[in-house]
């Protein structure tokens, strides 16, 4: 039925379009040029129809070509400014990238920021005129600042990180500026997000001179008055006012090094109650080194580093100190704990140290457990640690560079040490100069001793006097622990032997050295059951380190006990492999039971610990001659 409708329409003829074409338009045509093939009027309608339609064709044609040869024409300048658009979009982001990483470096350096600004002062006209201006002002102010930091830094392992204000090297005078400047933006942002320390001031004229303040940011200033010819000694003291109030430990440590003891300690024992724990803790440093340096009070400078350790146990600068303190009182056993633990936390890359001090003060901390477990060779490695610092040389390694000779028999070595960089550099501290000279003079009677030289009891007798020179209960027990126990082993030694045996006695009697030295005495005197409980006692207080082992053994030697000194040169050797004193006694053992060959071998192994030493070389060549 469909198909008969159709080919009523279509008059009748079958048609085939072809599947392919899309569209309305073939069809339309289709249609009309079937209707116009039975219709006249319509043919002649569709005939106009398509010469329309191939005009329309012809004109979009020749827009075509005319749109082909202008873009061809226009191709080379519009991919020119495309590029030229291209460029500039790209630069303009690079400046823009690049202003933005400036001003967030500016940023980041803002809020990093902990240096000190000093802004020009407010200064009277008459002082602006003589060329005194408020930037002039502020100059002087910063060279008071440098100069009392320069002296704070002397001998202080402390690190920078550890303040809660630190400058550092960061101190400079700000040039006023006007207008609204990068300078000035710069400074903006580092007052709004910084933590530097503004400080600022004014001098103003009174009837009798001048008054000077100075102030940061957060305090209150203070006010000092004085005649026209004081002004510089009046910016001086408005300089410390500021110094104190910002940064004060530094402050206590600059008092400390002026040589102006009485006012650093009081503040010193201020900062011991600070909120801050690390404050606290070097604060009890600094007071040891008080104790240690001026009163000579040993009980107190340990109870300070073991105030500083139990406020801080990471307190590397503490843990040596204690153990060095420890040294000195005699309680060895108490040092090597101390210098372990001290070592147990690695000066050497120590985070709580300065990094000058990180190295300096490993040697130290090596030196001091070394040498009291007799084992010289890390002793002598120890000593080959030295800095450019004189005064970080000797402060934290003194027995690595000049006992570390001293106890491997080096007396070369050991009298070839040069204090005197070290005394010229602390020309502002009495006490710490003090100190150093008796040590220096107590090494060269040590040396002078072994040599059986007289010259050793004067020595002595001279660091004793200055070492109890205070005149306090505390000095004298100083002085006995440490001087005093050698002068009584020399004048024993050395011909009198009451005056050793009476000063002996004083002797404190938890001093591990001192009850040694009783029982050397007690044997010089040919008491030798006196000596040996004397030894055994000595021995109880650190029955691991080898020394008095070995002071046992050769009295008993002397005294033709050879089993015994056997005994103890071989448990001495045990304890500490690397003592060449154990070696040598136990040749020396070994040649008065007639066994040279023997005894050479431990004079050969005694020489790798102590090979300068003249008395082992005379040893081994005299078992060498008796072997032949």
């Amino acid at each position: 039925m469909a198909e008969g409708l159709l080919e009523g329409v279509l008059g009748g003829e079958e048609q085939k379009i072809d599947p392919t074409v899309s569209g309305t338009e073939p069809i339309v045509g289709a249609v009309a040029a079937n209707v116009a093939s039975q219709h006249p009027e319509v043919a002649a309608d569709t005939a106009a129809m398509f010469r329309k339609q191939t005009e329309v064709l012809e004109l979009q044609k020749k827009n075509l070509e005319a749109e082909y040869k202008f873009f061809e024409s226009e191709a080379g300048p519009r991919l020119l400014a495309l590029r030229l658009r291209t460029a500039f979009q790209v630069f303009f982001v690079l400046v823009a990238t690049v202003i933005g990483l400036g001003f967030a470096m500016i940023i980041r350096d803002a809020l990093t920021a902990h240096g000190a600004v000093i802004e020009a002062f407010s200064v009277p006209p008459d002082l602006a005129q003589r060329g005194l201006t408020g930037q002039v002002i502020a100059k002087q102010v910063l060279d008071q600042l440098s100069d009392m930091e320069a002296v704070a830094s002397v001998g202080s392992a402390r690190p920078a990180n550890s303040y809660g204000t630190s400058w550092g090297n960061d101190l400079k005078v700000e040039v006023p500026e006007t207008g609204i400047s990068f300078g000035e933006l710069r400074r903006l942002l580092y007052e709004a997000l910084g933590h530097e320390t503004r400080i600022s001031g004014e001098v103003y004229a009174t009837a009798t001179g001048y008054t000077v303040t100075a102030r940061d940011a957060e305090r209150a200033g203070k006010a000092f008055s004085g005649r026209a010819d004081e002004l510089d000694a009046l910016i001086r003291k408005a300089a410390e006012s500021v110094f104190e109030q910002t940064q004060p430990y530094r402050f206590a440590l600059y008092l400390f090094y002026a040589d102006r003891r009485d006012e650093s300690l009081p503040r010193l024992v201020r900062l011991t109650h600070d909120p801050n724990a690390v404050e606290r803790a070097w604060s009890h440093v600094l007071i040891s080194g008080n104790a240690l340096m001026y009163d000579g009070d040993l009980a107190r400078a340990a109870a300070e580093n073991r105030a500083a350790v139990a406020e801080f146990p990471g307190h590397v600068r503490g843990f040596e100190l204690l153990a060095l303190t420890e040294v000195l009182r005699g309680h060895d056993a108490a040092a090597v704990e101390a210098a372990a633990q001290c070592l147990a936390l690695k000066p050497e890359n120590s985070p709580y140290l300065d990094s000058a001090w990180r190295d300096p003060v490993a040697a130290s901390c090596l030196a001091i457990k070394s040498s009291a477990e007799g084992n010289f060779s890390e002793v002598a490695r120890a000593t080959v640690v030295r800095d450019r610092d004189p005064v970080r040389t000797w402060v934290t390694s003194r027995a690595a560079t000049s006992v570390g000779p001293l106890v491997t028999h080096d007396l070369e070595a050991a009298s070839a040490y040069d204090w005197e960089p070290v005394l010229t550099a602390l020309i502002g501290s009495s006490g710490a100069r003090r100190r150093i000279a008796e040590h220096r003079d107590s090494i060269a009677a040590r040396i002078a001793l072994e040599r059986g030289d007289p010259r050793a009891v004067q020595l002595l007798t001279a660091v004793s006097a200055s070492e109890s020179a205070p005149g306090t209960p505390q000095a004298h027990d100083y002085m006995l622990r440490l001087s005093g126990a050698w002068l009584a082993l020399a004048q024993a030694r050395l011909g009198d032997l009451p005056a050793g045996q009476s000063l002996i006695a004083e002797t404190p009697m938890d001093c591990r050295m001192c009850v040694d030295f009783r029982g050397r005495i007690a044997a010089l005197a040919r008491n030798a059951a006196e000596a040996e409980r004397w030894f055994a006692q000595a021995i109880d207080m650190a029955p691991k380190l080898p020394q008095v082992y070995i002071d046992r053994g050769q009295t008993r030697l002397d005294r033709g006990d050879i089993a015994g000194a056997l005994a103890d040169a071989t448990l001495s050797a045990t304890l500490s492999s690397h003592d060449g004193d154990a070696w040598k006694l136990w040749g020396d053992v070994l040649v008065k039971q007639s066994q040279p060959k023997d005894a050479l071998a431990k004079y050969d192994e005694a020489l790798k610990y102590a090979p300068n030493w003249k008395q082992l070389k005379e040893a081994r060549e005299a078992a060498a001659k008796a072997k032949t």
